[in-house]
Formats: C-alpha cells, sequence, structure tokens
C-alpha cells in the first residue's frame, strides 16, 4: 500500500513538472560530454596515426639527392654555437677513432662529411645534427678525451642515430601534430583553446 501510494505521489509530481513546461530527461549530461571527448580524442589519434604513417613512407623514399637537401635545410635551422679549436693531437685522435668506426660498418651513408665539433658548453651532452655534424659539449668531452673506449662509443652512437635517419624520420612527429592542430583550429567556437590544449599536450610528448 505504501509502494503504491509512493507511486502515485511520484505520477502527480510528474504531471505538474510537466505542465509547467519543464524538460524531463533521463540522459546524462556527464555522459555525453565524456563520449563526446572520446570520440574526439579517437579522431585525433586517427588523423595523427594516418598522417603519421603516410609521411614516414614518403620520407623513407626520399633520393640520396633530396634527403642531402633537406638536411641542410634543417641543420640551417641550428643555431651555430661556440666551439672550441682543437689541437693538433685531439683532432688526431676523433679521426682515428672515426676511422675505426667505420671500419666496423662499410655500409655507412657516405652522404656525411662526419665533422666532429667541440661545443663549449657546461652540460654533459653529445648530439648530431641532420647533416651528421657531431657535437661534443667540451665539459663531457674534457672527462672523456683520454678514454678512447668512452669517446668511441659516443661518436658511435651519434652516427647511429645519423645512419638510422632519426634526425629526418622525426619529422613525422612534427607533420602530423601539425597537421591535428591546423584540422582543430579550423573548426568550432572553441578552437583557441581547444588547439592551445592539443599544442601544449604535443609539447609535451616531446
Amino acid at each position: 500500500q505504501l509502494s503504491s501510494m509512493q507511486n502515485d505521489q511520484y505520477e502527480r509530481q510528474k504531471l505538474l513538472i510537466e505542465n509547467d513546461n519543464i524538460n524531463v530527461s533521463e540522459t546524462n549530461v556527464l555522459r555525453e560530454l565524456a563520449q563526446v571527448l572520446i570520440n574526439l580524442a579517437i579522431f585525433i589519434a586517427c588523423v595523427y596515426l594516418s598522417i603519421f604513417v603516410i609521411s614516414g613512407i614518403i620520407i623513407k623514399s626520399l633520393s640520396i639527392e633530396k634527403q642531402i637537401l633537406l638536411e641542410n635545410i634543417l641543420t640551417k635551422t641550428v643555431s651555430e654555437s661556440n666551439t672550441r679549436n682543437l689541437e693538433e693531437k685531439e683532432a688526431k685522435k676523433i679521426e682515428r677513432i672515426k676511422g675505426q668506426i667505420l671500419k666496423y660498418d662499410v655500409n655507412y651513408p657516405k652522404t656525411s662529411k662526419l665533422k666532429v665539433k667541440i661545443l663549449e658548453d657546461d652540460r654533459l651532452n653529445a648530439y648530431c645534427l641532420p647533416n651528421g655534424d657531431i657535437y661534443i659539449t667540451s665539459s663531457l668531452f674534457d672527462k672523456i678525451k683520454d678514454k678512447d673506449d668512452i669517446l668511441f662509443f659516443i661518436m658511435a652512437h651519434e652516427m647511429g642515430h645519423y645512419k638510422n635517419k632519426d634526425h629526418i624520420m622525426n619529422l613525422r612527429k612534427k607533420i602530423a601534430s601539425g597537421a591535428v592542430v591546423i584540422l582543430i583550429s579550423l573548426t568550432g567556437s572553441e578552437q583557441e583553446r581547444l588547439t592551445s590544449i592539443v599544442s601544449g599536450s604535443f609539447d609535451l610528448s616531446d
């Protein structure tokens, strides 16, 4: 009997609400918002991965001439930093170690001049530019210049980046993320905020 009375009371209240032209909906706004966000994330992921794969295929198919041209363009975007003049003994050691590394890999690309430069920098680091030039920071070089095996390892590691085209293949990420940001910037009234969020996400990923 109590249950029947509660049902009657519920029906009366529902009628009153409907008579007052108040919309009654059983949909969950938060659930719908979550579904929209999930669909957006899936769409962005599909676009990103598609462009990532396609750009990778195109980059791998580049001729040697176009690869060198692209490497030189990318290298120009890197600011030329202060480098140290090597002593004759140090320069000869680097050339000797470079020759030893190349003996292990007769198929190493001949597109790079493989210049090794010492960068005046307090940080311990080494990196390879897109054209194959290798930079070793002065702080790191001073610690390892008398340790041929470590110098060998660092130079070989950076030369490996060049051989594997890591410097060019990393463009896939930039191309794909750039395409997603451009696509999002063309849609919706909240485009600036959404574009900012996506760009920030890619920066964080990098």
